[in-house]
């Protein structure tokens, strides 16, 4: 390559620059084309009215409530099994924070959430010594999203039975801010899987910052707020 080649090159590139730069709408010219269409909003403007309006729909409507039981797979009732219900982030965008709604099982099992958003949640229980879980719907397999129990305003939905493998793994720990000292109340969730599609485990950390709860074997995440 000689200098009369490459002083070509650079001709022909800033002509061709040039040109695209003449060819091109200008951002006023595209405004004026936008503010002429006969008032026509894009998506991404019509995005948060609808979030509004669905958002006082939801706020209005009657919550709903799930029951059901948990046993150990195989066996029987669990006592004081953890169950949480986790809704649907994107049906609730500008409600209300992630953070499950959790109840305890009774001596028989059987547990009860109430105050449930009508909205898809996610089901998960979790025990000392097993493995946390989450609701399937019968016959299909535990891919992430499509898991989900819709519920809706005013609903009691019943029969919601979880089972749980034993051999869960235990995980301890202390929750500390960060100039040391000890946090009470903190939520601790492990999450084991894709998107947690084999189920959550939660626990709360008590006046010390201890937590406790138990997981499957193998890698986890492991999160407190």
């Amino acid at each position: 390559w000689n200098s009369t080649r490459i002083g070509g090159l650079v001709v022909v590139t800033l002509l061709a620059l040039g040109l695209g730069w003449w060819l091109w709408p200008s951002p006023k010219a595209s405004d004026e084309v936008g503010a002429s269409s006969e008032g026509s909003k894009s998506t991404n403007q019509t995005t948060p009215e609808r979030d509004e309006q669905r958002g006082a729909k939801l706020d209005r409507a009657a919550k709903a409530t799930v029951t059901g039981t948990v046993r150990t797979r195989g066996g029987g009732p669990i006592a004081g099994a953890s169950v949480c219900a986790w809704a649907n982030t994107i049906e609730l965008r500008g409600l209300t924070e992630n953070r499950p709604i959790c109840t305890k099982t009774e001596h028989d099992g059987h547990y009860r959430l109430e105050g449930l958003w009508p909205v898809g949640v996610d089901i998960d229980a979790s025990a000392a010594e097993h493995q946390p879980t989450r609701w399937r719907r019968p016959g299909r397999a535990s891919q992430a999203w499509s898991n989900e129990l819709r519920l809706h305003p005013g609903e009691v939905r019943e029969g919601i039975d979880l089972e749980l493998m034993s051999g869960g793994v235990e995980i301890a720990g202390i929750v500390k801010d960060i100039s040391g000292g000890e946090i009470e109340g903190a939520m601790v969730t492990v999450v084991h899987g894709r998107f947690g599609a084999d189920g959550r485990a939660v626990a709360r950390s008590d006046e010390s910052g201890r937590f406790q709860l138990w997981t499957k074997p193998g890698p986890v995440w492991l999160t407190a707020r």
